[in-house]
């Protein structure tokens, strides 16, 4: 009888079954803020303006989310220290700190890099991106050499006094360094010679003679701002 014994082993597994999930088990994101106790050097007065109610309407929407935890870190003069102390307790970094490392904007990217490094996971764009994206000539030759349209344009250095338009009016003129709508203002658009010249001498007054400034044809028409979420497969 033992020779003609047959062992058979299965799992069976039910498709529609429910994963149980424990009760009162919480996913912990940290959140990393600019620093409200140091200035901003691109602010006016250097001084740091963040809508403080937006930061607390957004605080009240968070807490609606009773299946995460939030943790805010807005002192930039010990959040690394306080990343490693929390960084085994961290599902994720939610980075809305788009005012740089230590409220210093070309610094942006060192939130993420800082990240990388402790090998903790973050929403937004990575450290690389970060630095193209300061450069608005740079964004501007990665997007035609992936066929994107841009208008016409063209660089003004820091030594340069003379200028020549290749292009009619109107056009905007905005410094080459940061980024979404800083030192643009309603001055910033040009229709003649003289608003033109009084837009550049405006920009290197307020940020300095040593910055690169672009001139770009005026485009008419909403502005408008696109947020992707995900990565791509590669």
């Amino acid at each position: 009888m033992m020779e003609k014994r047959i062992i058979v082993t299965a799992l069976i597994k039910k498709e529609w079954a429910l994963l149980k999930k424990r009760k009162g088990l919480q996913k912990n994101v940290v959140v990393l803020l600019g620093d409200p106790t140091k200035p901003d050097p691109l602010k006016p007065l250097r001084i740091y303006d963040d809508d403080f109610y937006t930061i607390n309407q957004m605080k009240g929407s968070l807490r609606e989310l009773k299946r995460y935890q939030f943790t805010y870190l807005d002192n930039h003069d010990n959040i690394i220290h306080n990343l490693k102390k929390l960084k085994t307790k961290i599902d994720i970094v939610f980075n809305l700190c788009d005012e740089g490392y230590k409220n210093i904007a070309n610094q942006e990217l060192h939130i993420p890099a800082i990240l990388e490094v402790l090998g903790i996971p973050y929403t937004g764009a990575a450290p690389q991106c970060l630095a193209f994206c300061y450069d608005k000539s740079l964004v501007r030759g990665i997007a035609k050499e992936m066929g994107i349209s841009v208008p016409e344009a063209f660089f003004i250095k820091p030594q340069d006094i003379t200028f020549k338009l290749p292009f009619d009016f109107p056009v905007i003129i905005k410094p080459n360094f940061g980024d979404s709508s800083f030192g643009i203002t309603q001055r910033s658009v040009a229709t003649n010679s003289e608003e033109f010249l009084n837009a550049i001498t405006e920009i290197r007054e307020n940020f300095g003679y040593d910055k690169s400034i672009i001139v770009e044809e005026f485009l008419t028409g909403k502005d408008l701002s696109v947020c992707i979420i995900g990565n791509s497969p590669e």
